[in-house]
Parts: C-alpha cells; structure tokens; sequence
C-alpha cells in the first residue's frame, strides 16, 4: 500500500481529515455552550464526564486497525526514497501534526478523567447544596470545604484559583 501513490494519497486526506476533527474537537472550550447563570458544580461534573466520554470514544476509535494501518504505511511512507508520485513533504507534515494532536488528545483525556475523579468526591455534597435546608448546609460546609483543599492541594488540573 506505501508503494501505491493513490493509497497513499487516500490515506493522507485521511489523516488530514482526521486531524482537523479531532483538533477542532479539542479546540472546542466554549463553556458558554454549557454554562450557564444558573450552573452548579452538577454542571461542571456533567461537563467532565461528557468530555471523557467523548475523548474515550476517540481514543478507541484511534486504536482500530484501520486507523494504524493508515498510520503505518504513511510513516513507512517517510521512510522510503523519494517517489515523485508521493509529496513526501505532505506526508511528513501530517504525521508530525498527528502525533502532536495524538498527545493531546491524551492530555486531555487525562484532564478529563482527572477531573471527573475529583469532583465526583464533591457529588455528596451536591445535593443539600441544592435542596438542603439551610442547616445542613451549614453542617456539611467544613467537610465540603476540606474535599476542596484536598482538591485544590492534590489534583493536577484544580491546582490554580482559575481552575478551582
């Protein structure tokens, strides 16, 4: 397949293809979409567990055969002497930019699983927040507000006032 320039060509829309999805998914930090005045921290959980989900489903859709096979004969693409029916150059740009995006998508499905980690700790203390009376609220808020030192002190993605 590396040696047929209209495999190769077929295989490089692909991945080219495949990059700009998976990066404008990653781009995709819009919070106003799902933010709204009225949001709690069930929103921001939802969130994460919406986004993992998501990256999970990419991940192993990366992980299928077709797509390594797509992979393999454009890397052995690079490695061949220069076919004048094969940009080489085109294929090079797109495997460095795939292997970027690859370890993006890690990241952030690893910010994703993090957080949902974290904050599902919280989840106990959603509910009264939203329908408690105002005691146990009241006596719930050092627990809660010690879950989220612990976060702000342990987790890698919580670790800065913007993020918390």
């Amino acid at each position: 397949a590396a040696s047929d320039p209209t495999v190769v060509a077929h295989f490089i829309e692909l991945l080219e293809d495949w990059c700009m999805k998976v990066e404008a998914y990653l781009d995709d930090s819009d919070r106003s979409r799902w933010e709204t005045n009225d949001s709690g921290p069930d929103t921001e959980l939802e969130y994460w567990r919406r986004r993992m989900q998501r990256l999970t489903n990419i991940t192993d859709q990366l992980k299928t055969r077709q797509c390594k096979t797509v992979i393999a004969v454009l890397t052995t693409v690079t490695k061949q002497p220069q076919d004048v029916l094969v940009d080489r150059q085109r294929v090079f740009g797109s495997i460095r930019q795939w292997k970027q995006i690859d370890i993006n998508i890690t990241e952030a499905a690893n910010e994703a699983k993090d957080n949902v980690k974290y904050l599902a700790t919280l989840e106990r203390f959603m509910e009264p927040l939203y329908s408690g009376d105002p005691e146990a609220i009241i006596d719930m808020l050092p627990a809660m507000m010690n879950s989220l030192k612990m976060i702000h002190t342990i987790a890698r993605y919580f670790n800065t006032t913007e993020r918390m």
